[in-house]
């Protein structure tokens, strides 16, 4: 009942504030924040220019970052909601995922999308990759002057995580960056250490002409963990009758205590490309030729010990469990992109090859010899690009075909964009991709005898159409609807994957709406799910909202001081959520246990000072009001009731 009351009144605010509602944009406070900070920037530009010429010619607009697929953006150091919501480990806003009570461990999933192919098969452990930073998550940089930013947030029971950042511009021409994330939290239950730690450098390179573009990067990555299982039946009874003598929760039995996980990968990845026709300002109205080519080299391993064997998995072919996975593969891009007035845009053709290697340096029984140790493997295909717009509508078109090679793959993507002005487009998509599940489904090999199989699979065929509306006025809100055949998951009943035979259809629908009155302001998102075909092997929440209820405003006179303060919940109904499987570093589906139905309030004061933002939060304030009830997985408990501190701090020299 103090659930119901809880959504009831969060559902009085937004009428409220519907009604009250003033003709000013949704993102008030956010342009308020911005313009003070362009302020500030300003006048330190304006100092520095006094002693430095160079530095006269610079903008806050002049530090920009660009993504691996080149798009441009600013350095932000607003302060915003949305920063709030990407202010954790992963750096992402987590709506859709369920995090574990550690800081560093993994995420349950309350939703999923099939709107991108991944056409490559990977060494799957895809419950490890949350914090691996793939390739296309490398952003590249161009910056007037040396430029840091500081992410420091501390840990849960002892440690932190610390994200450091330097990039530089030696000339207009060529940039260099470099970061290192280290995270070290050891976490409330026993043996739930996290200790991790990303690296990376970027370079890119512009001749003066900007006739030739060259940009690269390298990657070392190592996420350890250590696994416990979950709580044991007992201890699952204890906590969820709020025994006092367990509200230390080291004191609660787990189901390994000499288990670990790791997942190591580095990777080196260069681009370049030659503009034929030269750049000029006429550059739109003539024919223009670019060709280049990409090259990326990367290799990972995953690996799970346990000092000794646990009934949870089977039976086992030695006392200690030492299995190792690795994964190494070579891709190969060239192409040539034409523009052109006859091709009504621009057309970007190219080939694709990869090579890669995928096994075991785990031992193995004699029962399991004639399984392979490896998987060795080349495929060459060929993929298109078109992208054109007219007036308010942008039109884009991508392909990919697989033509040598095993599990072959192919993908169409269309979408096409129609703006009525800045603030209100509404967008189609279509998606439509076959690919080969991940590599771990179709060999692995343990040291546990029911983790030993090698499959031939079918593809995976996937369907996806949606929209998606952006409105100032309205709301913002995407629906996507995908029929996926042959879905491939692992079930917690069968160690072994499983290929399903019947459809899958699934549909999700996001809504998004902020209000704001004055200084006050209200942040929904509203997620519905349904799978209407398919439910045996994925379970997804029917509804999930957060809403966030702040204040915002400056402090003191001149404005030193913005803060954001107020509360944000997330809910999500009941549903029977995937277990963890730390051994193949997957979640499991189940058809035994749910969880949810438990709204989880997090009260938080937020602040800014100059280009410093300050983050502090109590998370789960409500564990004491409604029970012990809240889960990431089955016998999985998620955070108790947490003080949590941070900042972000950004320094232009």
């Amino acid at each position: 009942m103090k659930k119901f009351y809880v959504l009831v009144f969060i559902g009085f605010i937004s009428t409220f504030m519907v009604a009250q509602e003033t003709r000013k944009p949704i993102d008030k406070v956010k342009i308020q924040a911005s313009k003070a900070i362009n302020r500030a920037t300003d006048t330190l530009i304006k100092r520095m220019a006094e002693s430095d010429p160079i530095v006269a010619k610079t903008h806050y607009t002049d530090f920009k970052i660009i993504s691996f697929y080149n798009d441009t953006t600013i350095i932000d150091t607003t302060l915003t909601i949305q920063k709030d919501y990407t202010f954790n480990y992963i750096r992402k806003d987590d709506y859709e995922l369920l995090p574990f009570h550690n800081q560093g461990q993994t995420f349950n999933r309350l939703a999923y999308s099939f709107k991108i192919p991944i056409l490559h098969q990977t060494i799957g452990a895809k419950a490890k990759h949350f914090n691996y930073i793939e390739l296309d998550e490398v952003n590249y940089y161009r910056v007037p002057t040396p430029t840091t930013e500081l992410m420091y947030r501390t840990g849960l029971e002892q440690g932190q995580v610390l994200d450091a950042f330097l990039t530089m511009n030696t000339s207009p021409q060529f940039n260099f960056s470099l970061a290192y994330k280290g995270l070290r939290s050891l976490g409330k239950y026993r043996n739930s250490l996290a200790s991790q730690g990303n690296f990376r450098a970027t370079f890119n390179y512009q001749s003066k002409k900007k006739q030739y573009e060259l940009r690269g990067h390298m990657t070392s990555q190592d996420l350890m963990n250590q696994e416990n299982g979950g709580l044991t039946d007992l201890s699952l009874a204890q906590f969820l009758s709020e025994d006092a003598n367990y509200k230390q929760r080291g004191r609660l039995d787990v189901n390994y205590l000499d288990a670990e996980s790791m997942l190591r990968g580095k990777r080196y990845f260069i681009e370049q490309q030659y503009h034929l026709l030269k750049i000029k300002k006429d550059t739109l109205r003539r024919s223009q030729i670019t060709i280049g080519q990409s090259y990326a080299y990367e290799t990972k391993h995953f690996e799970f010990t346990q000092g000794a064997v646990s009934s949870d998995f089977g039976e086992a072919f030695s006392s200690k469990i030492d299995d190792h996975a690795y994964h190494q593969q070579h891709q190969f891009n060239a192409y040539t992109k034409i523009k052109s007035p006859i091709l009504l845009g621009s057309l970007k053709l190219g080939v694709h090859y990869q090579k890669y290697t995928y096994g075991f340096k785990s031992p193995i029984d004699s029962i399991y010899a004639a399984l392979p140790d490896f998987i060795d493997e080349s495929k060459s295909g060929f993929f298109a690009d078109w992208q054109t717009s007219y007036k308010q509508i942008q039109l884009n078109a991508k392909a990919y075909q697989q033509v040598s090679g095993e599990n072959t793959a192919k993908s169409l993507q269309l979408a096409a964009t129609y703006a009525f002005n800045e603030e209100n487009t509404v967008s189609a998509f279509a998606t439509t991709y076959s690919k080969s599940p991940d590599l771990n489904y179709h060999l692995y090999r343990s040291n546990y005898s029911n983790y030993n199989w090698y499959n031939d699979l079918t593809n995976e065929a996937v369907y996806t159409v949606g929209a998606t509306l952006q409105s100032n006025k309205f709301f913002d809100a995407e629906v996507q609807l995908s029929k996926i055949d042959h879905y491939t998951y692992f079930d917690s009943n069968n160690p072994k994957p499983i290929q399903a035979t019947e459809t899958l259809n699934y549909l999700k629908a996001t809504f998004f709406r902020e209000f704001t009155l004055n200084k006050f302001g209200l942040v929904n998102t509203i997620m519905y799910q349904k799978v209407t075909d398919g439910t045996p092997f994925m379970a997804v929440p029917e509804f999930t909202t957060r809403n966030t209820l702040y204040y915002a405003t400056n402090l003191f006179k001149g404005d030193p001081l913005y803060i954001q303060t107020g509360v944000t919940l997330k809910y999500f109904t009941k549903f029977y959520a995937p277990m963890y499987n730390s051994l193949l570093g997957e979640f499991t589906q189940q058809q035994t246990t749910k969880i949810g139905d438990y709204p989880s309030i997090d009260f938080f004061l937020n602040g800014r000072i100059q280009r410093t933002r300050i983050y502090f939060k109590a998370e789960n304030i409500g564990a004491r009001i409604f029970g012990p009830e809240y889960f990431s997985a089955p016998y999985h408990p998620s955070r108790d009731f947490t003080v949590r501190f941070g900042l972000v701090w950004n320094f232009f020299i």
